[in-house]
């Protein structure tokens, strides 16, 4: 007879055969086994129950139910009746699961008592990477046990009911059944803390979200009729839910589904057909009666615009509000202007500016939007000093020649005036503006500022339009700006460019650094050389630890070299492989941050060496010595992927300066040792799976690779371009690897030497493409071509 599980796992699946393998696997592989595995088979067409057949043969703790199908909420429904477990949790069949999140949360329902636990959550795809899920930021900001929705009606925004863990006593006593609709998650989230007697919230990450390449998931379908249809009717659930609860509690809950529902109802009009106009216009007007006017208060100005429209019925201008918001107009379709020539308020002249039963209020322009907005394009050291260019610009105010830039650096006895050149530049319309500056500090200047012992940060002011605001410089853009390597000032000081906690650059100063400088892998070790900056006899490396992982330690050689010490140090990959522990299901990376103890103390060692990742495989485990970005030394650990770690640029010169009519050369190595991995860019096609792919190579038998591809290949498609945005992106291309043998498709790991060369810049006729890494993915990101700038000196 089968023992009662402790956490019993409802894994529902239709038509995932492509993903149900990864999201088995990271549920074994869970530091908590007392689990019982129901995979439900909702009639799915594709080969998804092949997959979930051969881990039920592989594992006893994996069982299959099989039901007509029915949709995803009757689906948990059945999963629910079959399984007897002292606690409940779902997972959807394309998504995973982190390596301790069912013990985070078990042991947490365990020590509190609580009616249910539930974690944050990550989103992932290969071309996107991992990123937070906006959905779990504001509930799961920070933990909180033995808590609840009427203390915090923040919680009333966690409408999603896979990361979680049920006391299944709970679950049984309200009797919690999913309706047969989409979005069938939130009426039983919002019920489930409206009737808990506590629940527990963990800030960490215990659930992968996959956000699908073509954007073919539930919630990502979101302007289809019968989509809409599903959504209002959860909606209208939650709304019934909340509508006895206290006044704070209620308002959460409106708000989010203004910012949701009501958002996706609205954009639906940028596709309707004529036919279906009307019981569109019925299922929005009769969701937004429903709505809170004050939770619409709480939203934007341009909310209330779509809310306006749509309570008149007006189809035009629901239309033209959901193409302007659709193609970026938010984001760079709409100045400011002055209502009047002497007026000192502004408004946006949206669509329906003309529009007399519409509040004139809408279009009015709130101070809070009219704010700094900078940004940082390029970081460089040269012989000059350390060279700074970026732009500052009032939002949605154009600059002129009169405005004025000025930036101070600053600390906390440094204030200074910087000497600036100014220039035109592309401001955040895509539009020729006087918004550009470059400065360059001195290495005298900053040997100076090192004397201070307090990283050095930048005010910078402006004047446009008789509107003056000042902020720190911050809006680091990827590549140098965020991972350009220090410097040394003389023998003894180094200087590091890097982001501050806040995010804005700062510069920090290090007198005689702990440095590493050099890495070799023989056989299974890594051999790490460390200049360590006075006489030291006894030392060893520390490889950090983390929450799930004790820190490592290795013994190390020293030598002493007048007032200096050379360490040297073996550290056996083997070992570290042993204690590994990632909690990262998709990508499986681990960092381990290399410090030095001696004296009774850690100091982490500055990259000083050659810019070069050293990297070894042991198995499938793949280790990588590099630098973060601050320019520390880490050594992580992964799956074993393909690194990117050169690209250049071939071919003539373009009208601003920028390469034309050239060839993108990206090398790189392989790890694996099996060089059977072809590399591409690839694109996906709008609405689906399937993509497009350049030329591809394949890798060379010593491990490395080249990629060379025209220009004109990558920044010719012809998809349409944005009459209201031109900084819109056309196409976006990421770096891919695939390998037949292993059934696998990954992206390529831009390295950080490479990253701190990042952008370049590549125009073909009229296209625009900027080659960047994104979320640790190399991207080529496709616009039209922007107005040339033209320097000039202020």
């Amino acid at each position: 007879m089968r023992a009662r599980p402790l956490l019993s796992v409802v894994v529902p699946f239709y038509g995932v055969q492509d993903y149900i393998g990864d999201c088995l696997n990271s549920i074994a592989a869970q530091t908590y086994q007392d689990i019982d595995v129901v995979m439900v088979d909702d009639g799915s067409p594709d080969g998804s129950r092949a997959v979930a057949e051969e881990w039920a043969a592989r594992d006893s703790r994996f069982r299959i139910i099989t039901q007509d199908n029915a949709g995803l909420g009757p689906a948990r429904n059945t999963g629910v009746r079959h399984t007897d477990g002292v606690y409940l949790t779902f997972v959807d069949s394309d998504d995973l699961v982190t390596r301790h999140g069912f013990d985070r949360m078990v042991s947490a329902l365990e020590t509190t008592g609580s009616s249910f636990a539930g974690g944050n959550a990550r989103r992932f795809n290969n071309s996107g990477g991992v990123k937070p899920s906006w959905a779990h930021q504001l509930p799961f900001q920070r933990t909180r046990y033995v808590t609840h929705v009427l203390e915090q009606p923040v919680l009333a925004r966690d409408r999603m009911v896979w990361n979680k863990v049920y006391r299944r006593s709970f679950w049984d006593e309200f009797g919690y059944e999913f309706p047969a609709i989409r979005y069938e998650d939130y009426p039983v989230t919002l019920r489930a803390h409206l009737e808990a007697s506590t629940v527990d919230m963990l800030a960490e990450p215990v659930y992968y979200w996959r956000e699908r390449e073509s954007g073919d998931s539930i919630t990502q379908q979101v302007f289809r009729y019968d989509n809409l249809l599903d959504r209002v009717t959860s909606a209208g659930m939650v709304i019934d839910l909340v509508a006895g609860a206290p006044a704070d509690v209620r308002l959460r809950t409106h708000v989010m589904l203004a910012e949701t529902d009501f958002v996706a109802i609205v954009q639906a009009f940028a596709d309707v057909p004529e036919s279906e106009v009307d019981r569109f216009l019925d299922l929005g007007h009769d969701f937004v009666g429903r709505l809170s006017f004050d939770a619409l208060e709480k939203r934007t100005r341009y909310d209330r615009l779509q809310y306006h429209a749509m309570m008149h019925r007006d189809v035009e201008l629901l239309r033209e509000l959901a193409v302007f918001r659709r193609e970026g107009g938010l984001r760079g379709g709409a100045r400011a202007v002055k209502v009047r020539p002497r007026s000192r308020r502004y408004e946006y002249r949206y669509p329906g500016h003309d529009r007399r039963y519409l509040p004139r209020d809408v279009f009015l322009t709130p101070t809070t939007d009219m704010n700094l907005r900078t940004a940082v394009n390029h970081i460089a050291w040269t012989d000059a000093g350390l060279v700074v260019r970026g732009t500052a610009e009032v939002r949605h105010i154009r600059s002129g020649p009169d405005s004025t830039i000025t930036v101070r650096a600053v600390s906390t006895k440094v204030r200074e005036l910087l000497p600036l050149k100014r220039f035109d530049d592309i401001d955040s319309h895509g539009q020729l503006s006087a918004v550009g500056f470059e400065f360059v500090i001195p290495r005298d200047k900053l040997r100076a500022w090192g004397d201070e012992d307090a990283p050095v940060r930048f005010d910078i002011q402006i004047a446009s339009k008789g509107i003056r605001r000042n902020g720190l410089l911050r809006g680091l853009r990827a590549g140098s700006a965020t991972w350009q390597p220090g410097s040394f000032l003389g023998d003894d000081w180094w200087a590091q460019p890097s982001p501050f906690r806040d995010g804005s650059l700062s510069v920090r100063f290090v007198e005689r650094p702990w440095e590493l400088r050099s890495a070799t892998v023989e056989g299974t070790d890594l051999v790490i050389t460390a200049r360590l900056p006075r006489p030291l006899q006894v030392a060893r490396v520390v490889l950090s630890g983390s929450r799930w992982a004790e820190p490592l330690n290795f013994p190390a050689e020293c030598e002493i070299r007048g007032r200096h010490t050379v360490l040297t140090a073996r550290l056996s990959l083997r070992e570290i492989q042993e204690n590994t522990a990632d909690d990262d299901p998709f990508l499986q990376t681990s960092h381990r941050t290399v410090r030095v103890k001696a004296a009774g103390e850690l100091h982490s060692l500055l990259w000083t060496g050659d810019p070069q990742t050293v990297a070894a495989k042991i198995d499938d485990h793949q280790f990588r010595l590099t630098r973060t970005q601050g320019n520390f030394t880490v050594l992580t650990e992964s799956a074993v992927r393909l690194t990117a770690d050169a690209v250049e640029l071939v071919g003539t010169e373009g009208t601003d300066g920028a390469p034309g009519a050239a060839t993108i050369i990206v090398r790189g190595r392989d790890w694996t040792g099996t060089a059977d991995w072809r590399i591409a860019w690839r694109r996906y096609l709008p609405g689906t799976e399937d993509f497009v792919e350049s030329s591809a190579t394949t890798v060379a038998e010593d491990g490395t690779w080249q990629l060379r591809v025209p220009a004109a290949d990558l920044l010719s498609p012809g998809e349409r371009t944005s009459d209201i945005d031109p900084l819109a992106s056309i196409v976006d291309w990421a770096l891919f690897a695939t390998s037949d043998s292993r059934d696998l498709s990954t992206s390529v790991i831009p390295e950080p030497f490479l990253v701190a060369a990042a952008p370049w810049v590549v125009i073909e006729g009229e296209r625009r493409g900027t080659i960047a890494p994104r979320a640790e993915t190399l991207h080529v990101d496709v616009r039209e071509k922007s107005p040339s700038s033209t320097p000039r000196v202020s």
